[in-house]
């Protein structure tokens, strides 16, 4: 969803639609879990940790934006300084991330409806 490689201002690229589907977490979600040697995986497994995942996506945007709004007015440190270009602006990745945040609070609701349907 975001990349910190930008050269040029804001420093930072986001793309929601780079967020994984249903589909894709659900494969991830499998082969991660027998990875980890569960043996028997049942759909109600999957439900769960998609419920999980996405409600955790909250909290991430969340603390990552109240980060961004301190960083905005104490930090003069970049992120990458192996990328040339501008410094990541604070203000506009902390706009950013709690656009995210509140756009997904208000669709959560029916992603946990999806899910458990």
């Amino acid at each position: 969803m975001f990349d910190y490689t930008m050269t040029d201002k804001p420093g930072f690229s986001f793309v929601c639609s780079n967020f994984p589907s249903k589909e894709k977490q659900f494969q991830f979600f499998k082969t991660y879990l027998k990875a980890s040697g569960k043996e028997e995986i049942t759909p109600t497994d999957l439900v769960n940790i998609y419920i999980e995942t996405n409600t955790l996506a909250l909290h991430s945007h969340f603390t990552w934006g109240v980060w961004a709004m301190v960083q905005a007015q104490t930090s003069s440190i970049d992120f990458d300084y192996s990328i040339p270009g501008p410094p990541i602006d604070y203000s506009e990745y902390a706009l950013t991330r709690f656009d995210s945040y509140f756009k997904l609070k208000k669709c959560l609701p029916q992603i946990i409806a999806e899910a458990n349907s």
